[in-house]
């Protein structure tokens, strides 16, 4: 269908057309604007839109106009339209006769009167599975996001993070740099890039280009520039704040509510990955560190001072490895109430539901690259283990003790409580795995999961003790979860 035949489609044309998607609509999908456009949040509109990728422009009377003070992929003369808009799409001005998506032909899962439209992902489609029995709330786009990257808690989420800001579009170009010169500036090196890319999305390497100013050098991100690495031309719609790179504990300001992105792990898992990793504790001193090696268990890694509460530190901006800290459940409750600024919590062990889910609830096309595992640790376990350290077995933290680590435990099962709920709400599905450890987890610590921490004048006072509630749930044990897989498999 070309652009002259869609201009000439009538209201009725494409009421019929929006029924008939409506008809059949089941909420299987999660993106929120047709091809040649892209899901981002206007500052000025206070809303969510569709932005026209570069190189095309929308068509319709409702469409609006992009601004100066906007995020770069709606920036002035760029066209966009409203997400509730039927009749609108973007055309290509360099191909005016190149296939069309209008908006209105993508499946209505909201109203006539009040329409939410979403249209094929096929990379979302192939690897997110969703129950059509539930209908979600409508997605809305985040304008800014500030990582918080706990240690040994997922550098995956980077691709992600990338993938969400700097979109791909029709016609983007590319070019590969070989040769690093420290005399001109950087961004003469893109001057012919600029006008379409943002400096989030093309960011280069400091210095040696070991190090990069914006996300690791881990992820496959296709807009970061090193030695021989491919620069691609990128639409931005989102920004990001606060510092990306690195283990920086959280440094919490009101301003960033609503901002922060981050994924948690059962403190289990992690003081293993931190094991195995080289005995792993992010600005721990050298010395330090390295006396660590001669630990052989788990318990006795943690035992270690500046091993355990890695998570409750990082959210009270103290580095994980640091020594001679007094974690008390009173940073415990800081931690937990910080929880309630960030726009999304993950878990990194249930990696392809936070994919799923943050894209259910922000839009964006998904990118392949997102549902990879970037460090599965084989790359490393080999080399550790021939300098003599002892490395454990992946299964080794089922026999570890939550009361080894109290307060991440703690904090983890709010997590875990907030993230499974979510997965409800937006029709996420997930593996018996999952709703079985979520129901171990409820067997134990449903009283703690009731308090509230927000209100709750108990949890006020400087010298906070930990309530019944509390030590219940450090009774949990790994043969819950076991029965409770086992009841829902019927394996035994």
């Amino acid at each position: 269908m070309s652009w002259h035949t869609c201009r000439r489609l009538t209201t009725s044309t494409l009421f019929v057309m929006v029924m008939v998607m409506a008809f059949h609509a089941t909420n299987v999908l999660g993106r929120p604007c047709p091809k040649n456009s892209m899901f981002l949040y206007s500052k000025r509109l206070q809303e969510s839109i569709c932005a026209c990728h570069t190189g095309y422009s929308c068509v319709n009377d409702g469409c609006i106009q992009g601004s100066a003070n906007e995020v770069p992929g709606f920036r002035e003369g760029v066209t966009g339209f409203p997400t509730n808009c039927t009749r609108c799409f973007c055309f290509d001005r360099n191909n005016p006769g190149a296939d069309l998506a209008i908006h209105g032909t993508g499946k209505n899962l909201g109203t006539i009167t009040h329409p939410i439209y979403d249209h094929p992902d096929p990379i979302f489609d192939a690897k997110c599975i969703i129950d059509p029995a539930v209908t979600p709330p409508k997605p809305v786009a985040l304008e800014t996001m500030n990582w918080v990257h706990i240690p040994k808690c997922g550098t995956s989420l980077t691709t992600l993070i990338y993938n969400y800001a700097c979109r791909d579009f029709q016609g983007q170009r590319n070019t590969t740099f070989t040769k690093v010169s420290t005399e001109a500036p950087l961004s003469s090196w893109f001057s012919k890039y600029t006008d379409s890319t943002c400096d989030l999305c093309y960011k280069v390497c400091a210095g040696s280009h070991k190090k990069c100013k914006v996300f690791t050098q881990w992820a496959p991100h296709t807009g970061l520039v090193s030695d021989g690495r491919s620069f691609v031309e990128k639409d931005c719609a989102a920004r990001t704040i606060g510092v990306i790179p690195g283990h920086t504990p959280l440094v919490f300001e009101n301003s960033f509510k609503n901002t922060y992105v981050g994924t948690f792990r059962d403190p289990r898992r992690r003081v293993l990955s931190a094991f195995n990793y080289h005995r792993h504790a992010y600005k721990m001193p050298k010395p330090d560190q390295m006396k660590l090696k001669s630990t052989k268990t788990l318990e006795e890694f943690l035992a270690a001072d500046g091993i355990p509460h890695c998570q409750t530190k990082h959210l009270n901006g103290i580095d994980c490895g640091a020594m001679h800290k007094k974690m008390t459940f009173k940073k415990l409750i800081r931690a937990i109430r910080r929880l309630d600024s960030f726009a999304f919590v993950g878990l990194t062990d249930r990696y392809l539901e936070t994919v799923c889910l943050f894209h259910k609830m922000f839009g964006g096309a998904a990118h392949p690259h997102e549902f990879e595992n970037l460090r599965d640790g084989t790359d490393f376990l080999a080399q550790y283990e021939a300098e003599g350290y002892v490395i454990l077995p992946k299964d080794a933290w089922e026999r570890m003790d939550v009361r080894e680590d109290p307060l991440d435990w703690l904090l983890y099962v709010v997590v875990e409580n907030t993230f499974y709920e979510r997965l409800k709400k937006y029709g996420v599905a997930t593996s018996d795995k999952v709703h079985a450890e979520h129901a171990a987890i409820v067997e134990h610590c449903s009283d703690w999961l009731q308090e509230d921490f927000l209100e709750d004048e108990a949890f006020n006072e400087e010298h906070v003790k930990a309530p019944p509630s509390a030590m219940d749930c450090l009774e949990y044990q790994h043969s819950t979860f076991v029965q409770m897989y086992e009841r829902r498999t019927g394996s035994s």
